[in-house]
């Protein structure tokens, strides 16, 4: 199976939530021998005021997601009497963090769930399955909305920099690419940046049939996780409201040697 975790902030019943998830499953699913969709909801003990846990409580939880995913099986081919098992994606909200999993049978979840957790007799918890074919849940509350991807992979970019030594302290041109359906909606997202003084690098037509009108741009500007989703998310909904689409951005690494 493959995995891609990451996670995003969002709100869950109109309270502050964390969303962790495989997003690398959403190329596959739904997938017919897991249909069944199995849960398991913990109370935390020590949650911060928010909701969110705490780091005194975070590496028992640690362990105890540990102890779930070896008791329950996750990644064996198929666990006994209920198939294959895929744990899919948590979510910690309102003092709460609740597992989902996509099974081929809910057979004896709740004995299976309570046998894992043996070792954790403090903790409470609820569990749950139900029929869920086209993986509702994973795709429709786990899975996040497009903008919210758009800020996880510019995380990722940042996380990418700072693995080759750059300190995300100094300020360099910032490459940006978007793609429309006509040239004339490309022209239109010209202007409009053009206003917000971006350099138009080049125009071209991609090998493909649909969103053939590519353009890159550039402006200076600070790669960083607290600047860099207000550079890009107003040029992700740009490219949209013009049925395009934003397909990220690019800098060079710019080493501690290198900033002064």
């Amino acid at each position: 199976m493959q995995e891609q975790w990451d996670f995003y902030f969002c709100r869950v019943d109109d309270a502050p939530a964390s969303i962790n998830l495989n997003l690398a499953l959403a190329q596959t699913a739904p997938l017919e021998e897991c249909a069944v969709m199995a849960w398991v909801s913990l109370e935390m003990r020590a949650p911060r005021e928010d909701g969110f846990s705490s780091a005194e409580e975070y590496p028992v939880l640690e362990q105890l997601e540990d102890a779930l995913m070896r008791g329950l099986g996750v990644g064996n081919a198929t666990t006994p009497d209920a198939g294959p098992l895929m744990f899919v994606g948590r979510n910690t909200s309102a003092g709460r963090r609740d597992f989902y999993f996509y099974t081929g049978s809910g057979y004896a979840w709740q004995n299976r769930v309570a046998a894992a957790l043996k070792g954790f007799p403090d903790y409470r918890f609820e569990t749950g399955t139900q029929d869920d074919p086209e993986w509702q849940t994973y795709f429709e509350f786990l899975y996040p909305g497009e903008d919210d991807l758009q800020r996880m992979q510019n995380r990722r970019v940042c996380q990418q920099l700072e693995q080759h030594g750059d300190p995300l302290t100094q300020e360099r041109p910032l490459y940006h690419w978007v793609y429309f359906a006509t040239a004339e909606a490309r022209a239109a997202y010209i202007d409009q940046i053009l206003q917000n003084a971006f350099e138009i690098e080049q125009e071209f037509e991609a090998d493909t049939d649909e969103y053939r009108f590519g353009l890159q741009f550039s402006q200076t500007g600070l790669p960083h996780y607290r600047t860099i989703d207000s550079i890009t998310l107003p040029l992700f909904f740009a490219a949209r409201d013009y049925n395009g689409y934003y397909d990220g951005w690019e800098t060079e690494v710019v080493a501690p040697d290198q900033t002064h």
